[in-house]
């Protein structure tokens, strides 16, 4: 599959992601972000196929204007529309431009799309400077899932937590360890130069708060976090416990903490073949399984959130 294909198999009219619908008004802004991060992601998708295209395309507009350039001199030729001596020809740019438009079906593919799939085949099986540009943006790209999944988990439970203080604050304040108190706030007390902070009210900030004490960053500390809320729920293990998701979780800190070089550690965790040392190759049937995982388990947290503060709707 490539990865203009995986961009439209995810943001497509039929896509899970285009039926996500969201009744919460709390949740409202974390889905626009969301939705926002999705497409920058699908975008990136699609772009070094897109350019191909786009490549396709100048080329065919300056075949076109050549041969349209030829057409009109030869017209003037033949109408004698020259003075004497060598002829020289001046065409208005409208002409030209309508000349070379009524001439551009000739040029480009009648496939556009399937034309610059194949030419971008043909550019990795060729050129070594293409395949290593298209190994970046999909590095970036995982990393991206990554970011997608992180931001909206944390957006998701400060909007939760701060709508429902009472239920889910109180909770979440409990389940605070020892060793995530810092200056002014512990799991016994909170300091009144914090709390003068949102002006002696933490009714609608206590998720804000609180989320600096808790870890979104790792798949593990999504699912503490949310259960410390939430409590144990289905929906949140099936989403956030699969190994596929602690794979891009690894892969992420790969990326970006090492530079994408595979070693010891990470060979062992994932289950990873390649040689320690080399740069980490990605594979559009892996990307393709990330992205899902990623989505999936994004999509499964607005819903478990949206379905829990529709429940308890006039609950603090």
């Amino acid at each position: 599959m490539s990865l203009r294909a995986i961009s439209q198999k995810y943001s497509g009219d039929s896509s899970e992601l285009a039926h996500l619908h969201i009744d919460s008004t709390e949740l409202q802004e974390s889905h626009r972000i969301f939705i926002a991060h999705s497409k920058k992601l699908f975008g990136l998708l699609a772009m070094p196929e897109e350019m191909v295209g786009w490549g396709l395309a100048v080329a065919a507009w300056r075949s076109a204007r050549h041969h349209a350039e030829l057409s009109l001199a030869t017209k003037a030729v033949k109408d004698k529309k020259y003075g004497e001596g060598l002829p020289s020809f001046s065409f208005s740019k409208e002409d030209l431009e309508k000349e070379a438009s009524a001439l551009m079906h000739n040029f480009v593919p009648s496939d556009l799309n399937g034309a610059a799939t194949s030419q971008f085949s043909e550019l990795l099986d060729k050129v070594e400077d293409w395949r290593h540009a298209v190994k970046l943006i999909k590095q970036t790209l995982l990393v991206h899932a990554w970011t997608g999944l992180e931001s909206s988990a944390k957006n998701i439970w400060i909007a939760a937590v701060n709508s429902r203080p009472m239920a889910l604050g109180h909770k979440s304040f409990s389940s605070l360890q020892d060793d995530q108190r810092e200056a002014g706030f512990t799991s016994k007390m909170i300091q009144v130069g914090l709390i003068a902070k949102y002006g002696f009210d933490l009714r609608q900030s206590l998720g804000t708060i609180l989320s600096e004490r808790f870890d979104f960053t790792s798949v593990d500390g999504i699912n503490r976090t949310y259960q410390g809320a939430f409590g144990m729920d289905s929906i949140l293990s099936q989403g956030l416990l699969e190994g596929t998701l602690v794979k891009l979780e690894k892969t992420r800190n790969l990326l970006v903490h090492r530079a994408g070089i595979v070693d010891d550690t990470y060979k062992r965790t994932t289950q990873c073949d390649q040689e320690s040392g080399t740069e980490l190759d990605v594979s559009d049937a892996d990307l393709d399984i990330f992205i899902s995982a990623s989505l999936k388990a994004t999509i499964n947290l607005f819903k478990f959130a949206d379905n829990y503060l529709a429940s308890s709707n006039g609950e603090q």
